[in-house]
């Protein structure tokens, strides 16, 4: 299983939700996903990590709040826009 952690002030950006929603919908990989808010980001992570040990996870993903990420794969900055 993979484990994506997404530690937050409380706020995840639009982009973000698209990018891990197209990833979630194009995958057929086990995934878990975690959103961890708190004040203290090195907490938050922490407290995902420790979850993911829980679960059983074989890899985790940490993921920044406010990022948008290529589905396919394309570095191309657009975050696999191609309209």
């Amino acid at each position: 299983m993979i484990t994506v952690g997404i530690p937050t002030y409380g706020l995840i950006t639009t982009e973000c939700v698209i990018s891990l929603t197209r990833f979630l919908m194009t995958t057929d990989l086990p995934i878990h996903v975690i959103f961890n808010q708190g004040l203290y980001i090195d907490y938050n992570r922490n407290q995902i990590v420790d979850e993911a040990l829980k679960n059983g996870s074989e890899y985790l993903l940490f993921l920044d709040s406010d990022i948008q990420f290529p589905v396919d794969g394309d570095d191309s900055g657009n975050g696999g826009y191609r309209g």
